[in-house]
C-alpha cells in the first residue's frame, strides 16, 4: 500500500519538475568505459548475477535486477534502513567508476543512500575490500545520476555498495547502478609501411610512433594472416633475411609502449627476386670500407640533422647516430633513413661496406670543396654510364667517383641496362 501511494499523479508531476534527470558528476580527466553490466531482466539473465541483502515485502516488484535493467523507472528496495546490492561479473573487471540514479519519480529522498562504501570481493582473503567510501550524500533529486571515481588496480569479478545509512526512511531505494572501467586510451598504430624487396630480403620502413619503445614485425604467408612475429625492434626500418625468392610475404607492423601493445598497421606485401637489384626503383650506394665514416645530410647546415630520426636496416653493416653520421661495421648492404618528427620527410640512402677496396672514399652524400667520394650500382663497373647533372657543383669519373667542386646540390646519374638512376649529392664550401 505503501508503493501504491508513491504513484499518485500530482507527486509525479511536482517532482518530475523539481529536477527530473539531472546529473551530477563527480568525475574529470579520466575515459572510461561504457557500463559494463548488461540490462538485467532477472537476477540471473542475460549474464552476471544479481543480489542484495534484503528485498521490501519480498516483493517481487524490487528485486535487486531491477536496479541494473538500464531504466531509473523501476528499483530495488531494501527492506531496512541500511542493506546492500551486488552484482556478479561472469569475469574479473577492474572497476574504478560506479554511477547511482534515483528512481524516477522517488517517493522521499530520505529514501536515498547517504553513507556508503563501494567494495570488491578477494577471493583470496575472502573479503570485502573497500574501494570507495561516501559520506553525507544528501543533494539528491528525482531521476538524478550520480558518479563517483576512484583509484583502483585490482580485478574482481563481484562488485558492491554497501550502503550504512539513508536519509532517514524505512527503506533503501536505488534506481539504477552502473559500473565502468578505466579505459585505456587508444593507441597510435604505425602508419605508411613499405617494403622494398631485394634479392633474398625485404626491407620494411615506417613512420615513428610517439612514446612507443619498440615495434613487433609481423609475417604471414596469405593475405590478411595469420600473422607470426618475427621480431621486435627500436627501430622504424627492419630487414628480413628470412625470405625465398619468388615467394610473396605479407607484414603488419605494431607499436610497443610501457601500456602494451597497438593495433596492427596497414598490411604490406613484397616478393622478393635474384633480379630485384636491376629494378628502376633501386639507389645508387654510398661505398664505403669497413670502419669508414660517412656523414650525410638534410640541408648544408649539418646542425639540422638533429630535427630528424636516423635509422639504419641492418646495424650489423652500418650504424647511424642521432646527427647522421654513419659508421661502417662489416661487408654488407644497410639502408639509412632520414625522417623528420611529423613523418612528411622519409627517405632513405642506401649504404655498401666492402674490404679494402675503397681506401681513398671520405664523404658522399655530404661533400666539402675538393672531398671525393665514390657511388656504387653494380659490381661490374663497365656497365654503368655516369654523368654529373651539374659539373660545376660536382663531377663524376667513370668509376663513379665524385669530386666536390662548389657549394650547391647536384644530381649524379647513372645509365645501366637501359635504365637511369639518380642520387643528390651535396656540397659545402
Amino acid at each position: 500500500m505503501k508503493y501504491v501511494k508513491r504513484l499518485v499523479s500530482f507527486i509525479v508531476v511536482l517532482i518530475v519538475l523539481m529536477g527530473a534527470f539531472s546529473t551530477v558528476s563527480f568525475a574529470a580527466g579520466e575515459q572510461y568505459t561504457e557500463n559494463l553490466i548488461p540490462a538485467m531482466t532477472s537476477n540471473t539473465n542475460p549474464s552476471g548475477k544479481a543480489s542484495a541483502s534484503s528485498i521490501w515485502s519480498n516483493s517481487n516488484e524490487y528485486l535487486p535486477w531491477k536496479a541494473f535493467d538500464h531504466s531509473s523507472t523501476y528499483s530495488w528496495a531494501s527492506a531496512t534502513k541500511t542493506g546492500w546490492l551486488e552484482y556478479d561479473f561472469p569475469d574479473a573487471k577492474c572497476i574504478s567508476k560506479y554511477t547511482l540514479t534515483s528512481r524516477n519519480p522517488v517517493f522521499s529522498v530520505n529514501e536515498l543512500p547517504r553513507d556508503w562504501t563501494f567494495e570488491g570481493w578477494d577471493e583470496k582473503l575472502s573479503s570485502w575490500i573497500v574501494l570507495d567510501t561516501q559520506k553525507n550524500i544528501i543533494d539528491w533529486k528525482s531521476g538524478i545520476k550520480k558518479e563517483f571515481t576512484f583509484e583502483n588496480q585490482n580485478y574482481y569479478s563481484k562488485y558492491r555498495i554497501n550502503v550504512t545509512a539513508n536519509g532517514g526512511w524505512v527503506d533503501v531505494v536505488i534506481g539504477e547502478m552502473e559500473m565502468m572501467e578505466l579505459a585505456a586510451p587508444k593507441k597510435q598504430v604505425p602508419t605508411n609501411l613499405i617494403a622494398k624487396a631485394d634479392d633474398s630480403e625485404i626491407t620494411l620502413s615506417w613512420d615513428s610512433v610517439k612514446d612507443s619503445t619498440s615495434y613487433n614485425i609481423k609475417r604471414s604467408d596469405t593475405l590478411s594472416g595469420p600473422y607470426q612475429t618475427i621480431a621486435t625492434t627500436s627501430a622504424i626500418t627492419y630487414k628480413d633475411n628470412n625470405v625465398t625468392n619468388g615467394a610473396t610475404y605479407y607484414y603488419v607492423v605494431s607499436a610497443l609502449d610501457a601500456t602494451g601493445e597497438s593495433a596492427n598497421s596497414n598490411e604490406i606485401s613484397a616478393t622478393p627476386n635474384k633480379n630485384a637489384s636491376e629494378d628502376s626503383t633501386v639507389k645508387l650506394s654510398v661505398l664505403l670500407n669497413e670502419g669508414e665514416n660517412i656523414q650525410l645530410s638534410t640541408s648544408y647546415n649539418l646542425d639540422n640533422n638533429k630535427n630528424f630520426t636516423w635509422s639504419s636496416t641492418n646495424e650489423a653493416v652500418a650504424k647511424v647516430d642521432e646527427n647522421g653520421k654513419v659508421n661502417a661495421i662489416a661487408e654488407g648492404t644497410a639502408d639509412i633513413y632520414a625522417q623528420n618528427a611529423d613523418g612528411t620527410f622519409k627517405e632513405y640512402i642506401p649504404v655498401k661496406v666492402v674490404k679494402g677496396v675503397a681506401d681513398e672514399l671520405r664523404l658522399a652524400a655530404h661533400l666539402e670543396i675538393g672531398e671525393k667520394a665514390k657511388l656504387y650500382l653494380t659490381d661490374d663497373a663497365s656497365k654503368v654510364t655516369w654523368t654529373s647533372m651539374d659539373s660545376s657543383i660536382a663531377t663524376v669519373a667513370a668509376d663513379g667517383q665524385v669530386t666536390g667542386v662548389k657549394k650547391g646540390l647536384a644530381i649524379v646519374k647513372a645509365e645501366m641496362n637501359g635504365q637511369s638512376y639518380q642520387i643528390y649529392v651535396r656540397v659545402n664550401g
